[in-house]
């Protein structure tokens, strides 16, 4: 009598759970760098963060075990979107486009990654933050706020964007930025200014460590080429600094 009362618990409770979830994994699924996705399938209709509806029925993007998505909330991987690993689209989130989310990374709130962009690492994405275009997110780095990062920029090691911040072109984004960083491009070495820090393409330094570099240390970094684009560059730099982030230059 206790077993078959047990068993109508179980039956009762797994159809609840089913009522409750919003999707399900598909028969369709594919083979990716040597992990099964399979498609999500909507089990009912609702609005990811009542702004796009998805029916019952839709089939979305790929993800590779429930984990990757979560049932509560209206978050949702659409598209041809790639979730995989031990990553995560929770609450509101909207993963769609061309988009991957992998390794660890944190897609959270009302957060969207679209497009062509990578979340990938220990990197989140959360509040109203956007990560679109051919943008990679990836180290530790966290953007949340309305931060949007767009194009090709690049966030990661401890970049820390918040804010109306917008990072964009070819910006390499690596410490904290709540100011919209300068980006300049077409040279030799595409320079990204930051709050208090300077980036040459990867290679990044506060800005103070930055004005008081040597050429020796410089031709050290990359050569004597990297010594004749300072030589050349570093007076606009320079000025473009004591305007724009006077604080961080102290009292150069």
């Amino acid at each position: 009598m206790q077993s078959h009362q047990v068993r109508r618990t179980r039956a009762a409770w797994c159809r609840t759970n089913l009522l409750e979830m919003k999707y399900k994994l598909s028969d369709l699924k594919t083979m990716y760098l040597g992990r099964t996705l399979y498609r999500v399938k909507a089990l009912r209709s609702f609005q990811v963060n009542g702004k796009w509806p998805v029916t019952e029925g839709e089939l979305g993007g790929w993800v590779e075990h429930t984990d990757n998505l979560s049932q509560n909330g209206t978050c949702w991987v659409g598209g041809n979107a790639r979730v995989y690993g031990g990553a995560r689209v929770t609450e509101d989130a909207h993963v769609f486009g061309e988009s991957h989310v992998y390794d660890v990374a944190h897609i959270a709130d009302r957060a969207i990654v679209c497009d062509k962009a990578s979340v990938f690492q220990h990197a989140q994405v959360y509040e109203d933050a956007q990560v679109v275009g051919d943008a990679r997110v990836y180290g530790i780095a966290e953007i949340h706020g309305k931060a949007k990062v767009i194009d090709r920029a690049r966030c990661y090691q401890r970049a820390w964007v918040y804010g109306d911040v917008v990072v964009n072109g070819n910006a390499n984004i690596t410490e904290k930025t709540t100011l919209d960083p300068v980006v300049i491009q077409g040279l030799r070495y595409t320079v990204t200014i930051m709050d208090e820090h300077i980036s040459f393409d990867c290679e990044s330094a506060t800005i103070k460590e930055w004005v008081d570099i040597s050429t020796k240390e410089i031709i050290a970094m990359d050569g004597k080429e990297a010594a004749v684009f300072d030589k050349q560059y570093r007076p606009m730099i320079l000025a473009m600094l004591k305007t724009l982030r006077p604080q961080a230059m102290g009292n150069v």
